[in-house]
């Protein structure tokens, strides 16, 4: 009779491991799953942005190509250049 107590004993502790454990797992499963969504959210800004730089890029260079360099969406782009090779050291 020692030996059932003892063995009933034993599946009714592995049980609540099992449940313990898959309840962790279940947890971890669900913060894993969150994070892949934010690396997501996070890829997908860094792919908008990187086609806006590109368009920007692409504006600069169509601009250096027909040789105007005085604006480019509002910014005096020969005075900037200018002031980056141009400076003087006293």
């Amino acid at each position: 009779m020692e030996a059932v107590a003892k063995s009933d004993l034993f599946f009714m502790i592995t049980s609540v491991v099992v449940v313990l454990v898959g309840a962790l797992l279940l947890t971890a499963l669900v913060y894993v799953v969150r994070v892949i969504r934010d690396v997501r959210k996070i890829t997908h800004v860094v792919r908008d942005e990187a086609e806006l730089i590109k368009e920007d890029i692409d504006d600069f260079r169509d601009a250096t190509k027909e040789g105007s360099l005085k604006t480019i969406r509002g910014f005096n782009i020969a005075r900037i250049i200018k002031g980056f090779f141009g400076r003087k050291k006293k």
